[in-house]
């Protein structure tokens, strides 16, 4: 029921509010995404990369291999998934989403977390950072 009233309102929110990019504010076809050259600008981490933190290898690291920093000093966790690196396109996204209260951001950063998730095996917890109740109330949602 939901999905059906989002298609039928589409059109109307389009015309109100025409698709743009958040980043360069580029024309787009659809109200979620960005365009060409904001995608190129993220940095999505690919393998090889660190098992605990995602950090970029050189070529010839095998898979699930662990990076110096968390050898000398091992992190109090099993890892940690990231969207993207963190550079100049993804700062604007998440500031953006966090402090410009552009919650429609909310699917796109989600779908970039959520593709980087390794396959769940066992037990997970997910556990979220909480605001505090000051923050939580000038922001609106955490």
């Amino acid at each position: 029921m939901v999905s059906m009233l989002r298609e039928a309102l589409r059109p109307v929110v389009d015309l109100v509010y025409p698709p743009r990019c958040p980043l360069c504010g580029a024309g787009l076809a659809a109200q979620d995404g960005l365009c060409a050259y904001c995608w190129a600008e993220l940095a999505i981490p690919g393998e090889p990369s660190c098992a605990k933190y995602q950090r970029p290898f050189g070529d010839g690291v095998p898979v699930g291999a662990i990076c110096l920093p968390c050898l000398g000093d091992p992190p109090k966790h099993d890892g940690i998934a990231a969207g993207t690196l963190y550079n100049e396109a993804s700062r604007k996204l998440v500031l953006a989403f966090k402090h410009g209260r552009r919650i429609a951001l909310a699917r796109l950063l989600a779908g970039l977390m959520a593709a980087r998730l390794p396959p769940i095996e066992g037990q997970w917890m997910v556990v979220p950072v909480s605001l505090h109740r000051w923050r939580l109330w000038r922001r609106g949602f955490n």
